[in-house]
């Protein structure tokens, strides 16, 4: 240590470390662990150990990461001036040169079938994520460190896209193999679940050899009305999602607050970058494509819990216009999130059975397509059947299975008073129930935001 850094006054806590390193505590943690980040520790224990950092080795670190990333060069030299009016040339030539090459590749990997191998499928070996080709035959692995990383099989359930299980419940994918960037390449999409279901996840993503392309820690610190919660989130699904045949491909993500109510969606770029979020005081539980405009363009349906309301919910939104937060009041409400931008926000009535069976709140847990463009939704206690339209209007309610036989037990326990059930008086009950948002109030006529439908005309406009 240089005998200047002694005289000076050191950090002394993860709060002084962070603020002059311009980022929060849990990202210097992570530094630390990773890249080596100059902080002692003062006291045997280390987790109750006091911390303490100096300037000087800060700025070094800093300086030695930033040189790693971009090697420096003399641009004052007049080499490098006649260098940089040659480069332009040189760079159309080479580019050139890899055009003819490529075509070539492409031409002799279709007639001799010598294409490079690509990621097919996975394995998970403790630690490790495992790529592998159509053939089994590894092609790389990436060791996580994670002694608890989700098994082999438990990845196998979530993979390769949303699956229906048990009592319509969903398990949505941990992990995509797909060509993202439209480059014809494939690259892995792989999101670090572990057993004791660790907030700190992360969706990594690398190209067709293995090689880290960039990676997603979800959540940040959020003020719900006077409640501040913290930014330990995890990570439940990631999908790739193609709204159009002419536009690329975008990343879906679905992320909750461990162990309390934020959560939201993220629309990622195949770089990574965030192009939007819409965040719900609830859960998302599920999620479906359904061209509710007949245009040929599909909107993304999203299915969960509303935990101010204590019912489901189904909310619609255009995939190029994703942000802001459900409509909330109070301590559910976010103040530093403007009004949500979804075409539909919709509430589903309660039952008597889905409140004996928990209580404080029920959930949309399973939606799909049907035929002529409609959706299902299920909630995951009662097990009604509804049925929407592609205008997101109630076409028909049906009782289930699941929900008789749950009404005959409680009956029998003297929960419920005897006599046949109405089901018919049940299911228009059920249909009148329903709610919208449509931008300032709730109601029950079938109606979309319209503070938001300037947006959605313009776009059409545009088309």
């Amino acid at each position: 240590m240089k005998e200047n850094s002694l005289k000076e006054k050191p950090f002394s806590s993860w709060k002084e470390i962070s603020a002059y390193l311009g980022c929060d505590e849990r990202t210097c943690l992570r530094w630390e662990r990773k890249y080596g980040l100059p902080v002692h520790r003062a006291g045997s224990r280390p987790s109750k150990s006091l911390v303490f950092a100096y300037k000087e080795e800060l700025d070094e670190w800093l300086k030695r990461r930033e040189e790693k990333k971009t090697p420096g060069h003399d641009h004052s030299s007049p080499a490098f001036a006649r260098l940089a009016k040659k480069l332009p040339w040189a760079l159309a030539a080479l580019g050139a040169v890899a055009l003819v090459l490529f075509g070539l590749w492409k031409l002799l990997g279709k007639s001799t079938g010598l294409e490079v191998a690509q990621p097919y499928d996975f394995r998970i070996e403790r630690s490790e994520f495992i790529a592998v080709n159509k053939k089994g035959t590894e092609l790389w692995r990436y060791d996580t460190k994670l002694a608890s990383l989700v098994s082999d099989a438990g990845y196998r359930t979530h993979f390769p896209c949303r699956k229906g299980y048990g009592n319509n419940e969903r398990l949505l994918p941990w992990l995509k193999i797909k060509d993202i960037n439209g480059d014809g390449r494939t690259e892995v999409l792989f999101i670090i679940r572990t057993l004791d279901d660790d907030p700190q996840s992360e969706l990594l993503c690398f190209d067709g050899q293995g090689r880290k392309l960039w990676t997603y820690e979800p959540g940040r610190e959020m003020l719900f009305g006077t409640r501040n919660f913290s930014a330990d989130y995890a990570l439940d699904a990631v999908d790739v999602l193609n709204a159009s045949p002419s536009a690329p491909n975008k990343i879906l993500i679905l992320a909750r607050h461990k162990p309390n109510y934020p959560s939201y969606i993220a629309i990622l770029s195949p770089k990574g970058e965030t192009l939007g979020e819409y965040w719900n005081s609830g859960r998302f539980s599920d999620y479906a494509l359904l061209d509710i405009d007949s245009d040929g363009i599909p909107a993304l349906i999203l299915a969960g819990t509303n935990n101010e309301y204590g019912k489901g919910f189904l909310a619609v939104l255009d995939t190029d216009f994703v942000w802001g937060g459900s409509p909330q009041t109070g301590d559910y409400r976010c103040a530093g999130l403007k009004p949500g931008a979804e075409l539909f926000y919709i509430l589903f009535p309660r039952t008597i059975v889905d409140q004996l069976e928990f209580g404080p709140r029920e959930v949309i847990s399973y939606i799909d397509n049907m035929k002529n463009n409609r959706i299902m939704a299920i909630p995951f206690l009662s097990r009604i059947i509804f049925e929407l339209n592609a205008r997101m209007e109630i076409d028909s309610v049906a009782v289930s299975d699941a929900f008789r036989e749950k009404y005959r037990k409680y009956q029998e326990e003297g929960k419920i008073p005897p006599g046949r059930l109405d089901e018919q008086a049940l299911a228009d009950s059920l249909a009148k129930g329903v709610v919208y948002f449509d931008g300032e109030r709730w109601t029950t006529t079938p109606t979309r935001n319209k503070k938001n439908s300037s947006i959605y005309l313009q776009k059409e406009s545009k088309t």
